[in-house]
């Protein structure tokens, strides 16, 4: 993201802001608590994983998390009975299986190595070595290219038993909110309350804020290794989103007096 293109959204946030709590009989400090608190539950809310179509902090987005780092895991996991691993090993074949892939005309032209692992205890150092700075499995990563024949081969895979396999994925799966939860401290010092999942990995960041009447200093970092080059853009949106958002409560609340009134015991609340 261009520091220009932020500093724009930046500024016409606060704009909107300054803005929003004229038009309002609030105080001011409350109502820029209230405004802040859903920008970072915003920004929490689509920092992965989050819903299909829209961001989210509920069990939802914790569903496609658990199914993201299950598929992540198998994709290169081949999962094999115990007496066939056996009788791999007891044949000679040692750990590695070297198995033959061949051309049309039936010639070898490479060989692919699988992973004989019965006991799973290789797949941390395997998973480890496929993940990207998120921490994710780009598919393409698990495939090799060939100089031979100018095409990816097939992955290279671990064989192991389905309660192995199952053992890792779900000691994998209780990762799933980190990243997430580097916005906690500057969350719950707005106000807010994390959902279990997210919460369980404590806070993964830092906030310095002050909301008082001589002005607004705030600063929440994420410090989650998985965070990566998600958080700018994922900032910049979330930005973007709750100035319209501000902007839409202003003109609803000119419209519907009912709306305007439900909106300033929300703001008192803060």
């Amino acid at each position: 993201m261009a520091a220009d293109t932020f500093a724009t959204s930046s500024r016409q946030f606060y704009m909107a802001l300054d803005h929003y709590t004229k038009e309002l009989p609030v105080e001011a400090d409350k109502a820029m608590r209230r405004e802040f608190r859903i920008l970072i539950q915003r920004i929490m809310a689509w920092t992965p994983p989050h819903g299909k179509s829209s961001g989210s902090n509920k069990d939802d987005a914790l569903r496609i998390g658990e199914a993201a780092v299950r598929r992540d895991i198998m994709y290169w996991i081949q999962v094999c009975s115990p007496g066939f691993l056996e009788f791999l090993q007891a044949g000679k074949l040692g750990w590695w299986v070297h198995r033959p892939l061949r051309r049309k005309d039936g010639t070898v032209y490479v060989i692919d190595s699988d992973l004989i692992d019965p006991s799973g205890s290789s797949l941390a150092a395997e998973h480890a070595r496929r993940r990207d700075t998120r921490g994710r499995v780009p598919m393409a990563s698990s495939k090799r290219q060939t100089k031979d024949i100018g095409r990816h081969t097939p992955r290279d895979t671990v064989m192991t038993t389905f309660a192995a396999a199952d053992r890792y994925v779900k000691k994998m799966q209780q990762d799933v909110g980190i990243a997430k939860s580097g916005w906690i401290p500057a969350f719950a010092a707005l106000g807010g309350n994390s959902q279990a999942w997210i919460a369980r990995h404590g806070g993964n960041g830092t906030f310095r804020g002050d909301l008082g009447k001589q002005g607004v200093h705030l600063v929440a970092e994420n410090h989650a290794n998985s965070i990566g080059s998600i958080s700018p853009r994922i900032v910049e949106s979330s930005i973007n989103a709750q100035r319209k958002a501000m902007i839409r409560e202003l003109e609803k609340a000119e419209e519907s007096a009912k709306f305007k009134a439900r909106l300033m015991r929300d703001i008192a609340k803060s």
